[in-house]
């Protein structure tokens, strides 16, 4: 294709020629029609907005996926509560899920948003709370994917009081690089009212440090300061310089994909028979509705009818099962309320 090398000095209705497409200069622009449609320009799309009634084919959206996980974060949307709807004070405290009070703490519950008919978290005293979104790590070593050194990414935030501070940082198991910083100075942007009484606040940067990540990087971390009375949600990391439309995605999906870091099962699970592969011990399996990150934590409320002494709970990435005594064949024993925690 012919590089473009318009007049500098054209007058009303001069044209150019090039690629086969004719410009017109009308007084203020060149305008381009093609040998098939002199009245129309079909090859360019406006930049105030234009309809489309063919295909776009385009490599990238803002220099990230086209469509579909474009946001890094989990529950940004704060639709997912499996530890409760709070409130929530102490420092080191997972809230809703994918999100943690950090070394300031705060006091937050689940809330709304009306004007955008949303969940949202409820900061009733200033709160320090972080995202770790996970990277990969294979076994022989951690890769700063996708958050490589010098990509552009932005990060959103829909509130009612603009956040005292973001900050990015790369964190690890061993703190041996725990708040390395991972960014270059942030740019911030006011988006504009967005419902009555809460704006959108943009926050763009390029990443850096990435190559320090190693096997004890856990991941790369968003952390906010919010001022008393901040209310939010709409919460998206997402590569490239512009933030876009949040990104709604299905509550069952949403869901899942907390359900790889934390699992809650407050409903009552009865092993009401006994095993013979385990020497007349009664024995509960149950798998995990995903496979969690790595073998959780996990703790659970036991109860008996009849006799029975409980042995404990043991779990892997995929199941977990609860064993104990049994004194009568005509007794059971029930667990509940069990939490798996992998969290990063």
């Amino acid at each position: 294709m012919a590089v473009l090398n318009f007049p500098s000095s054209p007058s009303i209705n001069d044209q150019y020629s090039a690629n086969g497409i004719v410009y017109t200069w009308d007084g203020n622009a060149w305008t381009g029609a093609t040998e098939y449609n002199l009245d129309l320009d079909i090859r360019y799309v406006e930049t105030g907005g234009d309809t489309m009634t063919g295909d776009l084919t385009v490599p990238s959206l803002n220099s990230g996926p086209l469509a579909g996980f474009r946001n890094q974060l989990i529950n940004g949307g704060l639709d997912v509560w499996q530890r409760g709807l709070g409130a929530f004070t102490a420092p080191q405290t997972y809230t809703a899920d994918r999100w943690c009070l950090a070394g300031g703490g705060g006091n937050v519950y689940r809330d709304k948003i009306d004007g955008l008919g949303c969940y949202a978290m409820k900061c009733d005293a200033q709160t320090e709370i972080v995202q770790v979104v996970e990277i990969a790590n294979f076994g022989s070593g951690s890769l700063p994917t996708p958050f490589v050194n010098t990509s552009t990414w932005t990060f959103s935030i829909v509130s009612n009081n603009k956040p005292t501070l973001v900050q990015t940082s790369w964190v690890d198991y061993a703190a041996t690089a725990g708040g390395l910083g991972a960014s270059t100075a942030i740019v911030y942007t006011d988006l504009g009212q967005v419902a009555t009484g809460f704006n959108k606040h943009q926050y763009t940067f390029q990443v850096t440090n990435a190559e320090f990540v190693n096997n004890n990087t856990k991941g790369f971390q968003i952390g906010l300061i919010l001022p008393t009375g901040t209310t939010f949600s709409q919460c998206q990391l997402e590569a490239g310089p512009v933030a876009t439309p949040f990104e709604q995605r299905p509550v069952g999906l949403e869901l899942s994909l907390c359900q790889r870091y934390y699992y809650y099962n407050a409903s009552r699970q009865i092993a009401a028979y006994v095993s013979p592969v385990y020497s007349g011990f009664r024995v509960l399996n149950k798998n995990f509705p995903v496979v969690m990150r790595v073998q959780p934590t996990i703790t659970c409320v036991t109860a008996f009818d009849g006799a029975g002494t409980f042995l404990g709970i043991n779990a892997t990435t995929h199941s977990y099962e609860a064993q104990s005594t049994q004194d009568s064949v005509n007794s059971y024993m029930s667990i509940y309320n069990v939490a798996a925690d992998a969290e990063l």
